[in-house]
């Protein structure tokens, strides 16, 4: 279930909250057993995003990898996920990782920001069309081809998605916006 994510974002905040002898000067074994959670965090997150969460079959990482991956997956992916994450926003927020800090509270992605929310209920539009070519899978290919293959199809997938999007606020949200700004405080003066 999504409650994986949500406890391990609640556990995150709590030790947050606890953190300031945490963040104090530490030994060299404890930055390496941080650094070593870093390493495995990111590798964790990034494993997830390309295998799934092993529900869907026809994923080439699915076809590749042997049966009991897609049951580890499909058992405890969420929740691996979650940990992750909350490492990471662990880590983030009690100021351990000031170029994580840096990176997600760049300006760069503020237009992303304002888009997410309608690519994520309009993505549908934008990968349906595209579904018969990600369930080509050639299983004579390598991996180092079929990883290729996954990034192309998600930088494709990802720019129609937001393609999409940016349409539909172009046309629907931002004049909604705009009427809002003009009839609302016509609204308040009555």
């Amino acid at each position: 279930t999504r409650a994986h994510v949500y406890l391990a974002g609640i556990a995150a905040c709590l030790a947050y909250t606890q953190a300031a002898p945490l963040t104090q000067e530490v030994g060299l074994w404890v930055r390496f057993a941080r650094r070593g959670g870093d390493l495995v965090c990111t590798a964790l997150i990034v494993g997830i995003a390309f295998a799934g969460n092993g529900m869907n079959l026809s994923r080439p990482v699915a076809l590749l990898a042997p049966r009991w991956v897609n049951s580890f997956l499909i058992v405890g992916a969420q929740g691996l996920l979650g940990i992750a994450v909350a490492w990471w926003a662990y880590r983030a927020c009690t100021g351990q990782t000031p170029w994580v800090n840096a990176l997600l509270s760049s300006p760069m992605w503020v237009p992303f920001a304002r888009l997410s929310y309608t690519a994520y209920l309009l993505q549908f539009m934008a990968l349906v069309p595209l579904e018969k070519y990600w369930k080509v899978f050639r299983p004579q290919a390598n991996v180092g081809v079929t990883v290729l293959e996954w990034l192309a199809f998600s930088i494709v997938a990802l720019a129609g998605v937001f393609a999409v999007a940016l349409v539909f606020h172009l046309l629907v949200e931002a004049p909604s916006l705009r009427l809002r700004k003009l009839v609302t405080p016509r609204i308040w003066q009555r």
